[in-house]
């Protein structure tokens, strides 16, 4: 007996071992949701409304204007029941949201049923790259709908970058036959997403900001943009909106002077910076121009933290100890809700919060910092 307890002991030993290691593993996951390194799900909307949600296809007109095809939206709607609640006496204002380069209508659930909460309708739309048949003119355009945002090498780069204009007309041209379409088909919308269609806002992310504000200088129906963290070319690298405009950047991940000046520099860094330095010089342009002009950089956000993609499991891998802190998940649901929501609603509503509400030294936001629109535009 004594020597099988001999022989058993090791293996005991050894299992105690790997039982502790799974353990402080399981454990060691939790701080970093805990340290905001990642969030467990999506949160669940700010607003007072219950939100509900519909996916309808939505018919367009071919570019020869003699068919139409259909695509997908996914809208966002305080529950019919709650329709006393509207941003306006002819019912809420619709809000357009544009996905990500490659993207779905799907890449920002918390963000758009959140402004679902605060009573707006909000219709989701896929990216061009999406759609497998939009009308495309020529073989042209349909290769530029098609092109991957891709940073592998100096030719890929320079295919984007070619593709990049193009696909911001591309993408306008969608957003104002989605408008028209869902103006024009009033019985495809569920009860509580019927919208005022004089109270038209335009949100996207990334590349979909980008086309946000594209489709801002092309059709007047829009009344408001926001884009999060997109590069701004098209027509916004000479021209200023007409129309108010909200910019929110990211602060981590931007290469910093003296890494993009390294005689060893990576081609991506300057190739970022460069399409950085575009945006930021359209900025400028618009906050010496307009007085309604908002500029909002997030500290410790990163370019992918205005979707979806801040809630993914594997975010932690992004945690740098010697770089920027990045945002929690929640907090930044809460910044993005109080800023965008604020915004949109001074501007899209009949009962507006007043703009004075976004301090830049604001207390409930000391993450965030704002550059204010030095113009006489508006009077």
């Amino acid at each position: 007996m004594e020597r099988h307890s001999k022989l058993r002991a090791p293996f005991y030993v050894g299992l105690g071992f790997m039982l502790l290691a799974l353990a402080v593993a399981g454990w060691l996951s939790r701080p970093f949701v805990r340290l905001g390194l990642v969030a467990s799900a999506v949160p669940k909307p700010l607003g007072a409304l219950t939100v509900a949600s519909r996916d309808i296809a939505l018919p367009l007109l071919r570019a020869d204007g003699k068919e139409t095809f259909s695509v997908p939206i996914r809208l966002w709607f305080p529950a019919p029941e709650q329709s006393r609640h509207a941003t306006g006496p002819s019912g809420p204002a619709l809000v357009l949201y544009l996905p990500v380069w490659g993207g779905k209508r799907d890449d920002n659930t918390g963000f758009t049923a959140n402004l679902a909460s605060r009573g707006f309708v909000v219709a989701a739309i896929d990216d061009i790259h999406q759609d497998s048949d939009l009308g495309d003119v020529t073989p042209a355009d349909a290769a530029i709908r098609h092109t991957l945002f891709d940073f592998s090498s100096d030719a890929s780069r320079a295919r984007m970058l070619d593709a990049f204009d193009r696909r911001l007309e591309l993408e306008a041209a969608k957003v104002s036959a989605v408008l028209t379409a869902l103006i024009a088909n009033p019985a495809l919308l569920p009860a509580g997403a019927q919208f005022d269609a004089k109270r038209i806002g335009i949100v996207g992310a990334s590349f979909g900001g980008a086309a946000a504000v594209e489709a801002g200088f092309r059709d007047t129906r829009v009344r408001a943009v926001i884009n999060f963290d997109g590069w701004l070319r098209g027509r916004a690298a000479n021209g200023t909106l007409a129309i108010p405009f909200a910019n929110f950047n990211s602060s981590r991940g931007v290469p910093k002077p003296a890494t993009i000046n390294a005689p060893d520099a990576r081609p991506n860094y300057k190739f970022v910076a460069a399409r950085n330095a575009e945006t930021t010089a359209a900025i400028e342009r618009h906050l010496a121009v307009r007085s309604d002009m908002i500029d909002a950089t997030i500290a410790g956000a990163n370019h992918g933290d205005f979707t979806d993609e801040i809630y993914e499991p594997g975010r932690w891998k992004q945690w740098r100890p010697w770089s920027d802190r990045m945002i929690a998940p929640a907090r930044m649901h809460e910044i993005v809700d109080m800023y965008a929501s604020t915004f949109l609603l001074a501007h899209l509503s009949d009962r507006p919060t007043p703009l004075g509400a976004l301090n830049p030294v604001a207390a409930e936001a000391p993450e965030v910092s704002i550059q204010r629109g030095r113009g006489r535009i508006p009077g």
